[in-house]
């Protein structure tokens, strides 16, 4: 493709360059100002000395627009010439003075020098036009090396090994309780708010509490202090609208809100058997800035998904009947931030979060229901010293959960990364609780540059204790160390251990769980080298072993049969016999290849590739060590995004998985033939023993602007989520036949070739 483009490029008036260098009042350079050619659709970074190169822009005027989060954008005109290069220098005026923890991540970063191991830093920009994201952040971060994905549906995610909730997601420094939207693969982050955000696949520092697998903190931008700006977007799927602006010289405000239509999509492609969930998000963000040395920032989120679905037309266990359900979660935060001085900063944040579900199957004599309400909420306060090559960062938080459930619900026993063949041996649970679990943490880090551009390290320690958990206070020593080999070369090495308290108040309650249930445990060893690769691109190859201890594992027994149907039983008139114990163990091992060319010139994106094996054990005798479904021993993704015409962006996706491990049914037994009560019982392979086929699905992207202005843009896009219509499998289920003869195995298969539009209009 290269080729092609070098041989067009006579013809489509390509030329010229435009070089500069970007400064502030003060004459210093502004590192990671976005440089854009307004109405081309490209744009780079500026480096750390300030500087950037625009290469082979079509000749004539144009318009060059540069920008940075706390300094007011400008734009300056110019011709680009028909040979050579043209420079175009920027001063920005600065329109806040304070300096906030979370700012040093933003910008172009080819090479980080910093202790901190398997951490990704990205700008909006560099992930909005993914193709195959479905512009959620949380999907499009799953092309990152160590992160399986078991379904096209969930944006959910098994970083190097761990479970989907062993991750911890931070937004504007709130700690968000449950992200996504239940069914649609969607999370509740506004991916044209994201600012800036780091993904840590391990190793992460002790300023984060309660996470054993991975975190991702994202930080929004402020809304307009100058005039009122937004945007509009309409497609398929979804329609939003954003609205920035200022509410004094010293405060702004934003209010964001989308609306999903895949109902209307699905219904377009006759794909009407498909219970589609509807989902809604709304957000309002304020930010006020008196002085140079306090700021605070408040936001509010709401957002509701639901789905009906008719289960003749599904997978499910019950033969008739429908389904439904609803779910509302709440965000309130406050965030205040004090830097009296240049060497110290005070942030304190208060959460207040609120979940509430509800949900009901009614299958003739069979109805199961379930309403739960969680209120949590916590504060947060933290501190730092910036002593030069000294920063001492410290920090304490308080919380507390109240469950309030009331449900009659199937309950089956749960094997961490475990998928059985079919089910089996349901119970119905009466369960209710109300009382409140509390956890409390503390931590001290200190970051240390021991030798000056040479040698770096990050050491700290976390305190934490859950009235939940039986296991008191526990401690959680963490450590990290960079040493430059070379000035474009540095080595890492990084260990931590981690805590995570039962995820769930059933585990722990005395009802159904056991109250004496320990946090389980994860420790990580990572080391790892990173080559800069020029002044844009970037190598990092990694190996990493995690252990886990006192995972907690489940038996079930129970009594009182009654029939449901060919494959699942319901017993009723007692509670079963629950044993939760942490008695499991594990271990994630592995290596990984991550190529990053970032935002400059005519194309950027990245080629991650993992090599792993996951093993978990039961630790009871009953299953052993097995492969848990997040086992995918090579996964390889390719990311790329091409600006190689005016106004156009072209991106493309691909990801190839190897198959998620399943069992297997090997055979079925006639049980109690010849009576009423007659049905087939399936036979179980070993727990996880086979697998699924290979996974594999390419996406692509379009983008072309239409209308570009210093003020306003008007885009439209086109996507097509799985291009050739792979057939990736998503699992199994076992259609009853009416007991004559053995229940009939069908495929599930996750999304097919979907294709949708959109168009957005911008206000700047």
């Amino acid at each position: 493709m290269a080729l092609t483009i070098a041989l067009l490029a006579p013809s489509l008036g390509w030329a010229g360059d435009i070089t500069g260098q970007v400064t502030d009042e003060d004459g210093a350079p502004v590192f990671g100002a976005l440089v854009q050619v307004v109405g081309q659709g490209r744009k780079t970074h500026t480096d750390d000395q300030g500087r950037y190169r625009l290469e082979g822009l079509s000749r004539g005027p144009a318009t060059l627009r540069f920008s940075s989060e706390g300094y007011d954008a400008q734009t300056a005109k110019i011709d680009v010439p028909a040979e050579g290069e043209a420079t175009a220098d920027a001063k920005l005026r600065f329109s806040k003075t304070y300096k906030a923890n979370e700012v040093d991540v933003t910008g172009q970063k080819t090479m980080d020098t910093s202790p901190q191991t398997s951490a990704h830093t990205f700008t909006r920009e560099e992930i909005e036009s993914n193709a195959g994201a479905l512009e959620d952040i949380t999907k499009a971060i799953q092309q990152l090396p160590g992160i399986v994905s078991n379904t096209d549906y969930s944006s959910d995610m098994y970083v190097r090994g761990s479970e989907d909730y062993e991750n911890l997601i931070v937004l504007d420094h709130q700690l968000l309780a449950n992200p996504y939207h239940f069914g649609v693969g969607l999370s509740i982050i506004d991916t044209d708010l994201v600012k800036n955000f780091t993904f840590y696949a391990a190793g992460f520092p002790a300023q984060y509490p309660f996470a054993t697998g991975s975190v991702l903190d994202v930080t929004y931008k402020d809304g307009n202090r100058d005039h009122v700006d937004g945007l509009a977007e309409v497609s398929l799927l979804s329609a939003k609208a954003q609205v920035t602006g200022p509410a004094t010289s010293k405060a702004s405000w934003i209010v964001a809100a989308r609306r999903s239509y895949y109902e209307y999509a699905f219904s377009l492609l006759h794909w009407n058997s498909l219970p589609v969930p509807v989902f809604s998000d709304i957000l309002v963000r304020g930010m006020y800035e008196p002085n140079p040395y306090n700021r605070f920032v408040v936001i509010a989120i709401r957002s509701e998904d639901g789905v009906k679905a008719n289960l003749q037309a599904n997978p499910t266990g019950f033969d008739t009947g429908t389904a439904e359900y609803d779910q509302v979660t709440q965000v309130f935060g406050l965030d205040y931030t004090l830097t009296p001085v240049k060497w110290f900063l005070a942030r304190s944040t208060a959460s207040y979060q609120t979940f509430n579900f509800s949900g009901n199957v009614n299958s003739g004599a069979n109805n199961f229901f379930g309403h739960a309400v969680v209120d949590g909420m916590y504060v947060n306060q933290e501190g730092q010293f910036d002593l030069g090559r000294n920063l001492f960062k410290f920090g304490g938080v308080y919380g507390r959960v109240v469950l309030n459930l009331n449900a009659q619900f199937p309950f089956s026993q749960f094997v961490p990364g475990a998928q059985f063949a079919s089910p089996s041996k349901y119970y119905t649970v009466d369960f209710s609780d109300n009382k409140p679990k509390d956890l409390y943490g503390f931590y001290v880090q200190h970051e240390a540059e021991i030798i000056p551009k040479r040698l770096r390290t990050n050491i700290g320690v976390r305190f934490d204790h859950y009235t939940a958990a039986e296991s008191g206070w526990v401690v959680s020593p963490r450590a990290a160390v960079s040493t430059d080999l070379t000035d474009s070369t540095v080595l890492k090495f990084a260990w931590g251990v981690y805590y995570l308290p039962p995820y769930n108040s059933l585990i722990s309650s005395e009802k159904l769980g056991n109250p004496k249930i320990r946090s389980e445990k994860s420790t990580h060893y990572v080391t790892g080298i990173e080559q800069g690769l020029g002044s844009d691109m970037m190598l990092r190859i990694e190996g990493y072993y995690k252990e886990f201890d006192d995972l907690i594992f489940q038996t079930v027994s129970g009594s009182s049969l009654s029939f449901l149907n060919a494959t699942n039983f319901v017993l009723n008139g007692e509670i079963p016999k629950i044993d939760n114990r942490n008695s499991g163990f594990g271990k994630a091992e592995g290596v990984e290849v991550f190529f990053q060319k970032k935002l400059s010139g005519w194309w950027d994106g990245w080629l991650a590739y993992s090599l792993s094996e996951v093993r978990y054990n039961d630790g009871l005798g009953l299953y052993g060590w097995y492969s848990p479904t997040q086992d995918q021993r090579h996964t390889l993704s390719l990311v790329a995004n091409f600006r190689p015409l005016a106004n156009w962006v072209f991106s493309t996706t691909f990801r190839l998985a190897t198959g998620r491990p399943d069992t297997a049914v090997e055979g079925w037994t006639e049980m109690y033939p010849r009576t009423f009560l007659r049905y087939w019982q399936a036979n179980n392979g070993g727990i996880n023993d086979t697998r699924f086929p290979l996974y594999h699905r390419l996406d692509v992207r379009a983008e072309y602007t239409w209308h570009s202005t210093d003020r306003f843009k008007l885009t439209s896009f086109a996507e097509i989520y799985n291009v050739y219509d792979q057939r990736n499998l998503w699992g199994y289920y076992y259609k009853d036949t009416g007991g004559l003869n053995v229940p009939q195995r069908v495929a599930i298969y996750q999304l097919p070739f979907l294709p949708y539009v959109g168009i957005k209009a911008i206000f700047l």
